[in-house]
């Protein structure tokens, strides 16, 4: 049949964060598969995000690898998901967090600060601050001792000011998601 061009990316996202994820994957590769029959243009940013959110969530490495591509010169772009807007540039940084490219995930998550902040995007900055915070815990129990002083200072400044905004916007899920990474620092 083909992916639904509208509501399947959606569905695929709901799914995995439901905990679905054996009907997320199924939905997942129904999708890819698609996108492989339709050969690509002309899809929408909103329907990739989609899709590269929900494979960086269920960590679907060759599915993030086939949609970051097509992504990637949207990156400054706020996609409607259809739930509403998601910066690009930020997804792009989880898919390369997954990959274990490190400086490719630090310069997406620093273009999205940009995007977002230009137009006062709250939760996205909060979410992009946390997201940087985490890759530099990272860092941290990658690199040594001297630079992980450094980039332990950087990631309480990030996940304190994510903490800030999500208890003000009320995000619980990212806000327990920060104060867990935090105390990842304190233990």
């Amino acid at each position: 049949m083909g992916a639904d061009p509208v509501y399947g990316p959606i569905t695929t996202l709901l799914l995995a964060y439901l905990g679905r994820q054996a009907e997320a994957r199924a939905e997942l590769t129904r999708q890819l598969g698609g996108l492989t029959e339709r050969g690509g243009p002309g899809v929408s940013a909103a329907s990739l995000t989609c899709l590269l959110e929900a494979a960086v969530f269920l960590e679907e490495q060759a599915a993030v690898r086939a949609l970051r591509g097509p992504l990637k010169p949207m990156a400054s772009v706020l996609a409607n998901q259809g739930m509403g807007p998601a910066c690009v540039a930020l997804r792009l940084g989880d898919a390369a967090a997954l990959l274990g490219e490190w400086a490719e995930a630090k310069a997406y998550y620093h273009e999205a600060l940009e995007v977002c902040e230009h137009v006062h995007f709250r939760p996205e900055i909060g979410l992009t601050r946390l997201a940087l915070g985490e890759l530099l815990l990272a860092e941290i129990e990658r690199d040594s001792d001297e630079e992980a002083s450094s980039a332990q200072e950087q990631a309480l400044e990030h996940l304190d000011f994510a903490i800030n905004q999500f208890r003000q916007m009320k995000m619980q899920m990212a806000l327990e998601r920060a104060l867990r990474n935090k105390g990842l620092l304190k233990a």
